[in-house]
């Protein structure tokens, strides 16, 4: 029987980002589910971020950093989930900000279903409302008012994706939302058994397209939230966005 309050780990690729990742890591560890494992993988950064990093895991025994080369998100991804020791697995990206309450829903929903991943929306933010956004985050949204449970999300993933579509699906009683699949990894919790034997392939272009037909076959059932739980910044010099 899985532990109730079981061990989740969060990794998070970190390059050049030391701008915003003080906002990412605070967001983090300042979740209102503590029972946290919060990979920090350097992927051989050139400015501070190898040094913030070092000072988050002094400060927060929760905080494991692991220092590489260079080799792209990819294989930062990778030195994270050969790292990691949780019952479920959580990405985020080094400039991102996460809902207070991003982990304590996802993880409800997933327990509350049986479901194998859950995701929840996220909604897309500038650089000049970072501060805005970062004390909203804090705060954290409600719970949500609906969870959607779907099998086969590998035919949703294949076939909902225009968001004009989804919005009209919605309006005539489809759920089209709670359907939408795209391959980011973030604003999602997975059960850590889907990733045995599952790796994104280092050196390649959208390395996340690559394995999500195989996630979501493995996948028997999806939790949705029908709320936001995830901070996108949008910034031209985001390193882990340029790909998207």
């Amino acid at each position: 029987m899985s532990n109730s309050i079981p061990l989740i780990s969060i990794i998070v690729p970190v390059y050049n980002a030391e701008d915003y990742l003080r906002y990412c890591v605070d967001s983090i560890l300042q979740q209102s589910y503590a029972n946290l494992e919060v990979i920090l993988v350097d992927d051989g950064a050139k400015d501070s971020s190898p040094q913030i990093c070092d000072e988050f895991a002094a400060q927060d025994n929760r905080v494991t950093v692991i220092h590489q080369e260079n080799g792209g998100i990819a294989k930062a991804q990778n030195t994270g989930l050969d790292a990691a020791h949780g019952e479920y697995i959580a990405f985020a990206d080094n400039d991102d900000i996460l809902d207070r309450h991003n982990i304590e829903y996802l993880l409800h929903a997933l327990q509350n279903t049986g479901a194998d991943m859950s995701k929840a929306r996220w909604r897309q933010f500038g650089v000049s409302q970072l501060d805005e956004v970062a004390q909203e985050a804090a705060i954290g949204v409600d719970a949500p008012n609906k969870i959607t449970v779907f099998e086969h999300p590998l035919a949703a993933y294949q076939t909902v994706f225009c968001k004009s579509l989804r919005l009209i699906g919605d309006k005539l009683g489809h759920n089209t939302e709670a359907r939408y699949f795209n391959e980011a990894n973030w604003c999602r919790l997975y059960k850590r058994k889907l990733w045995d034997g599952i790796r994104f392939p280092e050196g390649m272009y959208a390395q996340d397209v690559m394995v999500a037909g195989e996630l979501y076959t493995r996948m028997g059932k999806v939790a949705d939230l029908n709320v936001n739980l995830y901070n996108w910044l949008q910034s031209a010099g985001s390193v882990t966005h340029k790909e998207r």
